[in-house]
């Protein structure tokens, strides 16, 4: 039985970039959608509470729309490669 090491050790090394691509990826996408645009005090949470001196929850839980956008395209990218993924398997 003869092992293709080099073969071997590629298919690892793309699984293992994908893998952490598509979580780094993917948390980049909840991250920009779980807070608001930065103040000059640095992001606030989405959920954060009020009290009467700051602007209301509803105004601050709103990521501006560039935020969204690249949300979405990151999480456009996971479900892109694991629909390629997909494709590879059942292809074949």
């Amino acid at each position: 039985m003869h092992i293709d090491w080099a073969a071997l050790s590629s298919v690892f090394a793309v699984s293992f970039g994908v893998a952490v691509g598509m979580i780094v990826l993917f948390a980049i996408g909840v991250s920009l959608l779980s807070t608001s645009t930065p103040g000059p005090d640095g992001p606030q949470p989405a959920l954060a509470a009020t009290d009467s001196t700051t602007r209301t929850t509803e105004a601050r839980a709103r990521p501006d729309i560039t935020r969204r956008i690249t949300a979405w395209i990151c999480f456009l990218a996971c479900g892109l490669s694991v629909a390629y993924g997909l494709h590879i398997i059942i292809a074949k």
